[in-house]
């Protein structure tokens, strides 16, 4: 019974909206539209949307992180598929992160060596 409380709009959207509103739907549907914009922006090169990105994917990070402590310390139990997800979604992050910074590096390589050409 319980389970089922945390399974749709995060345990969050029912309370607040009421358990008839359209954004309390189970967290997968979320899920796939989010794993979606992510992999769509991962293919940019362009810094602004690369930490957007990044923004998002701090955001679900935050989000396992309550999620986790909903499995573990409400429902008492273990589930390797969320855990799996919650691994998936810090190596997205730590890879959102080396990507920003290479992004940037190589704009400051592009700068510089504008200014040199044009000396």
């Amino acid at each position: 019974m319980i389970a089922t409380i945390y399974g749709r709009g995060f345990g969050i959207v029912g309370p607040v909206l009421g358990e008839d509103s359209l954004l309390n739907v189970p967290n997968g549907f979320y899920g796939i539209f989010y794993y979606f914009i992510v992999a769509a922006f991962s293919f940019s090169d362009h810094l602004a949307i690369s930490r957007l990105n990044s923004y998002l994917i701090l955001l679900s990070n935050c989000l396992s992180l309550y999620l986790a402590y909903l499995l573990y310390y409400v429902l008492q139990d273990m589930c390797i598929v969320c855990v799996t997800t919650y691994a998936v979604n810090f190596i997205s992050l730590v890879l959102a992160l080396q990507k920003i910074q290479v992004l940037i590096r190589d704009e400051q390589v592009m700068r510089a060596f504008k200014v040199s050409k044009a000396k």
